[in-house]
């Protein structure tokens, strides 16, 4: 690696890792599908190179590849399972092997002054820690940075593989409306917790605890360093912008039409947009 890019975030080095492969192997990335393990984020930066610098022309270079990402396997957490089957009371093996395989997330968002943003916190089963914070280019209340953050996360978890997860927050309203202990009036608020109903039932298992901020005052400082988008975070944290809500965009605008008291110009219009009649002059239609 060059000296510049011993600077890069750890992202942007495993996708200079397989743009390297891609160069010198090139008869072999194109004769034949190519399987990347990895669990982290990688396919989700590629597909979004705008969210993330100098990875826009990697992206593009790569395009002509059959490329797949699948999780990593651990070996590690595979033997230990191995042998817990083997040792183990049959009841208890669904419990035990659960728990090998189970990840851990804290998610927070934030929003001041400066602007909004988040910060996920994600622990592999094998300990493997990584942090990623996401900057908002739109305005957001901490009720939207806190959704933006469980949202973002849980794609994350689920495109690297994970199929037993816990997901920490100190957010009073988004664990008790996704619990059901709250219910969401506000429509925004339904969207999110609709999307994240979605997102949670792609697991096997998949919980939300509330914890107080002390317990995530790690994840509380990182976002609110996030939502500052003057200040330099560390290196070792991935840093994306996002610059609409990751709602989907499926939802339909609703038009109120006003409904005249007695016959007018609208008239016509009306009876056309409700029952597709067109005035009998072909002039007038």
């Amino acid at each position: 690696m060059t000296e510049a890019e011993t600077r890069y975030r750890d992202m942007e080095k495993l996708a200079l890792s397989l743009i390297v492969a891609s160069r010198k192997l090139r008869p072999y990335f194109q004769s034949h599908p190519i399987v990347v393990l990895t669990n982290q984020p990688l396919r989700q930066v590629l597909q979004k190179p705008e969210l993330a610098e100098r990875l826009t022309k990697w992206a593009m270079e790569i395009s002509e590849f059959d490329i797949q990402f699948r999780p990593r396997t651990s070996v590690k957490g595979q033997a230990v399972a191995d042998f817990i089957a083997e040792h183990s009371n049959p009841d208890v093996f669904s419990l035990s092997t659960e728990r090998v395989c189970r990840w851990e997330m804290f998610v927070d968002g934030s929003s001041n002054r400066h602007g909004s943003g988040a910060e996920i916190i994600i622990i592999t089963p094998d300990g493997i820690l990584t942090q990623t914070a996401l900057r908002f280019d739109f305005r957001a209340t901490n009720n939207v940075a806190e959704y933006e953050a469980l949202v973002t996360g849980l794609q994350i978890v689920l495109s690297m593989g994970a199929e037993h997860v816990t997901v920490y927050s100190d957010s009073q309203l988004v664990v008790n409306q996704v619990n059901q202990d709250y219910q969401a009036r506000d429509p925004e608020m339904i969207r999110y917790l609709k999307e994240v109903k979605s997102l949670m039932s792609k697991f096997i298992r998949c919980e939300l605890i509330r914890i107080s901020r002390d317990h995530n005052s790690q994840a509380d400082a990182l976002a609110k360093l996030a939502s500052t988008s003057d200040m330099k975070l560390p290196r070792t944290i991935t840093v994306f912008r996002l610059s609409t809500l990751s709602l989907p965009e499926d939802h339909p605008i609703n038009v109120l039409i006003p409904d005249p008291v007695g016959e007018s110009w609208m008239t016509p219009i009306m009876d056309d947009l409700r029952h597709g009649t067109l005035p009998e002059d072909k002039i007038t239609a």
